[in-house]
């Protein structure tokens, strides 16, 4: 595939050789109409050569501006000596392209950051003799983020055990393991919140785990928190207001007292 690719400098040579002869010779009209079939049969082979090339790099997102990501020159086997005469480049339709290659040395770089959020996949418009892929590899850089803004819900004392109080949610932007989220309760929370509520750290579903009496708390604050499963985990807090709703399970109480009478 890249021999193709370094047949259209050769090719061009060529041509250019065989001009100069037609003008030397005396039969012009024949060396002409031969030089103009040879003209068909290299455009032919440059049109084949264009959409067999192709180069693929992989980078990180948010490398630094001049970030080398490939030797084109050396990749294609051309060159470098002619690249700046050939005004070889990369065309983007953008006014600010990411990449952009020296002429000098044929090396492809980066010339401005790059967010994979943003743009996922980097894909300059074909033109001249190959198309380059450049996928950009997901950092984590995004922390988990919870549907809500606020959780509160009431519940009844005595709920049974196991009883699902609420379900919280969030997602993250990253990529692969970068973008899984697992809940947990906070370090910081209580052993008493620890004895009465549980969560599912794959659903975030908070359940009943202990006896819940309105007469002993009647609110319970709870920090959840949501971390992915990147290699340096990123984690956001949330609080959740539990308001305990009382119950009619005590029976009133008779207390009973004696005056006594002394008629002394």
């Amino acid at each position: 595939m890249l021999s193709s690719v370094k047949s259209l400098f050769v090719l061009e040579r060529l041509v250019s050789t065989l001009r100069a002869k037609c003008l030397q010779t005396e039969n012009r009209r024949h060396m002409y109409f031969a030089f103009g079939c040879f003209i068909v049969l290299v455009l032919a082979l440059l049109f084949w050569s264009v959409a067999s090339a192709q180069l693929r790099y992989s980078i990180p997102e948010e490398v630094k501006e001049g970030t080398v990501v490939g030797n084109i020159a050396k990749d294609l086997g051309i060159d470098k000596n002619i690249l700046k005469d050939r005004k070889y480049r990369i065309v983007s339709s953008d006014v600010d392209p990411l990449f952009n290659v020296n002429q000098n040395d044929g090396m492809l770089y980066v010339s401005r950051i790059i967010d994979r959020e943003e743009v996922y996949e980097g894909k300059p418009p074909k033109f001249g003799n190959m198309n380059i892929l450049i996928h950009v590899l997901d950092i984590n850089d995004n922390a988990p983020v919870f549907s809500e803004k606020d959780y509160t819900v009431a519940l009844n004392e005595n709920a049974p055990l196991g009883t699902t109080v609420m379900k919280v949610n969030a997602t993250d932007l990253d990529q692969g393991s970068n973008g899984e989220v697992m809940y947990s309760l906070s370090n910081s929370v209580s052993q008493q919140i620890l004895n009465h509520f549980n969560i599912d750290s794959l659903t975030g579903a908070i359940t009943v785990k202990g006896v819940i009496d309105y007469e002993d708390k009647d609110e319970y604050e709870i920090e959840i928190q949501a971390s992915d499963k990147g290699f340096a985990p990123l984690t956001t807090e949330k609080s959740l207001i539990i308001k305990i709703i009382d119950m009619n399970d005590n029976a009133p109480e008779i207390e009973v007292t004696s005056n006594s009478y002394c008629d002394c």
